[in-house]
């Protein structure tokens, strides 16, 4: 599971051949005041379930940027130059974040 739970406001989750290797159940948890930019070659669209969930935004050709805005759950799916890859989005309050 990657949990965006660091005090920086955006963290990166690169869509390579290192991270395919979680796929295709991959869990982010994202707080309520972090974003994650997913980053890949040539992104060329993307799907969100429940997307009243998290706000979606696309960053140049590569990336894609996820912003809470609802507390909840949803799914995404992004197909890049190769491959399209599903990820499992639970959005989180403050007080829900574990320090590590």
């Amino acid at each position: 599971m990657f949990s965006a739970n660091s005090k920086n406001i955006q963290n990166v989750f690169e869509l390579d051949a290192g991270n395919w290797t979680l796929q295709p159940n991959t869990e982010l948890e994202l707080p309520m005041d972090q974003e994650i930019v997913f980053k890949g070659e040539g992104i060329k669209r993307f799907l969100v379930i429940t997307p009243d969930v998290v706000e979606t935004t696309r960053v140049g050709s590569r990336g894609l940027s996820i912003v809470p805005v609802r507390f909840g759950r949803t799914f995404i799916h992004i197909w890049d130059a190769e491959k399209r890859w599903t990820f499992h989005i639970r959005t989180l309050f403050a007080t829900q974040v574990k320090e590590t």
